[in-house]
């Protein structure tokens, strides 16, 4: 899967942040790097992180998250969850060697009620199985008036949900590729987090800034080449994010959604 990947070839194209998923373009001058630390900023103030805030990220990835926290100064008890030894151990070895992560998925963790001051869920949630569960787990473990930020996919629609099910195709090379995913709508997403008590604070929709970012990265990829494994992922890569470019909108969006705990039951 690319996120045990060669860390250098990742750089290459998703940028000096390694932010796998959507950066936040203010206008064509906007670069890739500076797209992606406004993109970690806006989850970074939503989140409205009280002094020594403990935070946990689901699917950490290669700490871009955490880097830009430390960046900023912030003090805060973290911890993350990522399914992936290397990119894990590069996260120890360059941004905080104190970081506390995981290599266990979610869905194998328990933890303590209200442990939480906020959860990051930066387009990892598409990766959970049995969302509904997991979800009221991550609110159990939310301290009252805790927020979940979460930067996400979700498909368009219900039909187009069945339709790209039945595309055993498409499923297997997404799994072979980024481990398995499961959109869901929008509208089912919302519908989770409302019965499971959380109230939905906002929820921005980014897809346009999401098809820009991988714009940016067909840009660079098609311009790269490696050797042995690594030009294969890159050339499978390439040819699967140019299919996903084409259906945004139609196919799926991009949201980035708060919600918040309510401080009283």
């Amino acid at each position: 899967m690319i996120y045990d990947n060669n860390v250098e070839f990742i750089r290459s194209f998703v940028g000096s942040y390694l932010k796998f998923s959507a950066a936040n373009f203010e206008d064509s001058t906007t670069t890739l790097d500076e797209a992606s630390k406004r993109m970690l900023d806006l989850l970074i103030d939503h989140a409205a992180l009280p002094e020594r805030a403990r935070v946990l990220d689901v699917g950490s990835g290669w700490g871009c998250l955490l880097r830009r926290m430390k960046e900023r100064g912030l003090d805060v008890a973290y911890r993350g969850l990522g399914p992936s030894i290397q990119q894990n151990d590069f996260v120890t070895e360059t941004i905080d060697g104190d970081a506390k992560i995981e290599t266990r998925p979610l869905e194998q963790i328990e933890f303590e009620t209200g442990e939480f001051d906020t959860i990051f869920l930066i387009a990892s949630f598409c990766h959970v199985t049995d969302k509904a569960a997991q979800f009221a787990k991550l609110v159990k473990a939310l301290k009252p008036g805790g927020r979940i930020v979460m930067e996400e996919t979700f498909f368009a629609s219900q039909d187009v949900a069945d339709k790209i099910a039945a595309n055993a195709f498409s499923q297997e090379v997404q799994k072979k590729l980024m481990g398995w995913s499961g959109l869901i709508t929008l509208r089912e997403m919302k519908n989770i987090a409302e019965e499971n008590g959380m109230i939905v604070l906002s929820s921005q929709d980014f897809t346009e800034s999401y098809r820009a970012t991988i714009g940016k990265w067909i840009y660079s990829m098609a311009r790269t080449r490696a050797v042995g494994e690594t030009e294969t992922l890159r050339q499978e890569l390439l040819a699967y994010t140019r299919v996903a470019q084409m259906g945004w909108k139609e196919n799926a969006v991009y949201n980035v959604l708060v919600f918040q705990k309510p401080f009283h039951s």
